[in-house]
C-alpha cells in the first residue's frame, strides 16, 4: 500500500467529519468496499475513534469528496487548542 503511494504522489489530504458517529460510518463504508484502512482510537478519550487512514486511490477520493478539509479555517501555523 505505501510503496506505490510514495512513488506516485507522496501527498496526504486531511478531511474532517462532524463527530465520532460520522467517522465510524466512514470506517464502516470503507470496510464494506474492501478498502485498506487503519483506525485510531484514543484510550485517554474512552477509546473514542479519532482518525482513520484510507488507502490512496479513486475509492478514497470518492468516499471523502464531500468532506471538508480539516483546519481550513485556521491561519497557517496556527494549531487549535482543545477546550
Amino acid at each position: 500500500m505505501v510503496d506505490p503511494w510514495l512513488m506516485a504522489s507522496n501527498n496526504l489530504v486531511v478531511v474532517q467529519v462532524p463527530n465520532e458517529d460520522a467517522l465510524l460510518d466512514l470506517i464502516t463504508t470503507a470496510s464494506r468496499k474492501g478498502m485498506i484502512r487503519a483506525a485510531v482510537r484514543e484510550p485517554d478519550l474512552g477509546n473514542e475513534a479519532t482518525a482513520v487512514a484510507l488507502e490512496p486511490g479513486e475509492q478514497a477520493a470518492h468516499l471523502c469528496a464531500s468532506l471538508a478539509l480539516a483546519l481550513r479555517n485556521y491561519p497557517a501555523g496556527a494549531v487549535p487548542m482543545p477546550t
